[in-house]
């Protein structure tokens, strides 16, 4: 007897979704990471007041001086309990408070004590247990040190800008004021369908950490990326911005749900952390040793005020 089986073949049709690359903002679409990225001193006109210092037991604070636009700032480096320096840059009496965010750590950081160890017009070195953190005046300079070596620089490379509050030029101001901001999206800007109004007005920071011998850094999560970061030189940089994102391209520094700015530098002798304590959307670049054991540099870019610690681990 003879007998036919069916089987049935099922074809099911598959669609793949790709990323809608338009819908998410590049760097060069953002107003502050081009005027940031595109920012080159030849020399940092950033230049601390070391004759204005005031020291506490945990702490010491300083005038910093924008020898271009004549803003003033203050600086202050505390120490804090882990092996931690703790650093703050904000306006002095500027047009409008910065945000300053509160819920971000699990409590306040606790105070350590520092003491100072050398003093001079053009620098200040102040310890904390077998960490020293030096600012130096001319240009603006933080170096930081664990166990006699070197581990972290901050402005290295002059990268430094900290856009002070100021009021909107009149078209009957006079054209050297309206050169100063080239770029179009500096006082209100689109993207798609969204009107950034900008009532206060650009307010962009950038600053570079330089972390001599490590050769690679990590961290800077949530990027679907390798755990090493990527040299970002001529690409996108790497984007801090909570997104709600049903697709997302790996092997990218596109932003996805979460965004926790905080990065490892490694080098055979030691592992330097940085956490960068600030709330508003911001865009990393990353620079990687070509040859081993020269440095990671790597520059922030971001809105609001400063506030950075550098914690010094030994391994």
């Amino acid at each position: 007897m003879a007998f036919l089986r069916v089987i049935p073949i099922l074809y099911v049709a598959s669609c793949s979704l790709a990323v809608v690359k338009e819908n998410f903002k590049t760097c060069e679409q953002s107003s502050f990471c081009r005027r940031l990225r595109g920012f080159k001193a030849e020399v940092s006109p950033y230049q601390l007041d070391l004759t204005d210092l005031l020291v506490t037991d945990n702490a010491l604070e300083t005038k910093l001086i924008n020898t271009e636009t004549n803003s003033h700032f203050k600086v202050s480096l505390s120490a804090v309990h882990g092996d931690i320096f703790r650093i703050q840059v904000d306006e002095v009496m500027g047009l409008y408070p910065r945000y300053n965010p509160q819920y971000a750590l699990n409590g306040e950081p606790q105070p350590a004590k520092l003491r100072v160890v050398d003093k001079s017009k053009e620098h200040i070195t102040v310890q904390y247990s077998d960490n020293k953190a030096t600012l130096h005046a001319k240009p603006f300079k933080v170096e930081f040190v664990k166990d006699d070596n070197l581990v972290a620089v901050l402005n290295s490379r002059g990268l430094f800008h900290f856009e002070h509050y100021r009021t909107r030029p009149t078209e009957s101001e006079n054209e050297v004021e309206h050169q100063k901001i080239e770029d179009p999206g500096a006082w209100e800007e689109n993207f798609k369908s969204h009107h950034d109004s900008k009532p206060k007005g650009p307010s962009g920071i950038a600053v570079d950490i330089t972390f001599p011998g490590a050769m690679r850094a990590y961290g800077l999560p949530e990027h679907a990326d390798k755990l090493p970061l990527r040299t970002t030189n001529g690409g996108e940089p790497y984007r801090l911005y909570n997104l709600d994102v049903f697709e997302y391209e790996v092997d990218s520094p596109m932003a996805i749900y979460g965004a926790v700015p905080v990065l490892y530098a490694h080098s055979p002798k030691h592992t330097v952390g940085f956490f960068w304590h600030n709330a508003a959307e911001t865009w990393i670049d990353i620079t990687n040793s070509k040859v081993k054991m020269i440095s990671v540099l790597i520059v922030f870019l971001s809105k609001g005020h400063i506030t950075t610690y550098a914690s010094q681990i030994c391994t």
